[in-house]
């Protein structure tokens, strides 16, 4: 069975709803410009944002015109989407069973590479990328926000 852009678009439209509709009971912290709702409200407004987007996309894709040997173009992405489907789970689930033990660096440094070839990127990118939104992600969340992040293999062996 095939679920189109516009119904996925919908259930991540209404489910970003619903989280911003929950997150506005949470309390106020006393003295402080955010309190515990900030984060779920900035993740729900983006499956919000990607709901729309979607449901745009779906209906592009609807009013397109079929190739010459009378697919639709959503009809010919299937393999190629399955795989990135496959690929999203895998990497989700090696973040959960190899994150302790690999650490958070090198598990985002090897799925974001994987994801960059999957795109069919440059060479330079796939390489490059990577390696710059790890070091981004790591100063943001281990530095800045002070989010423990599991070093695994690099425990020890990091420069900062």
């Amino acid at each position: 069975m095939r679920v189109g852009d516009a119904v996925l678009g919908l259930m991540s439209l209404l489910l970003g709803a619903l989280v911003l509709w929950h997150v506005r009971g949470f309390p106020e912290v006393p003295g402080h410009y955010f309190g515990p709702g900030l984060f779920p409200s900035a993740i729900a407004a983006g499956f919000v944002l990607a709901g729309v987007l979607l449901m745009v996309r779906g209906a592009r894709r609807r009013r397109a015109a079929p190739d010459p040997d009378g697919q639709p173009a959503a009809a010919r992405t299937g393999a190629h989407g399955m795989a990135g489907a496959a690929l999203a789970v895998g990497a989700i689930l090696a973040f959960i069973f190899l994150g302790e033990t690999v650490g958070f660096q090198l598990l985002a440094l090897a799925t974001l590479s994987a994801f960059y070839l999957w795109a069919g990127r440059r060479w330079l990118e796939i390489l490059l990328l990577p390696l710059l939104l790890t070091l981004a992600l790591d100063l943001l969340f281990g530095r800045l926000l002070r989010v423990p992040l599991p070093a695994g293999w690099l425990s020890g062996h990091l420069f900062w």
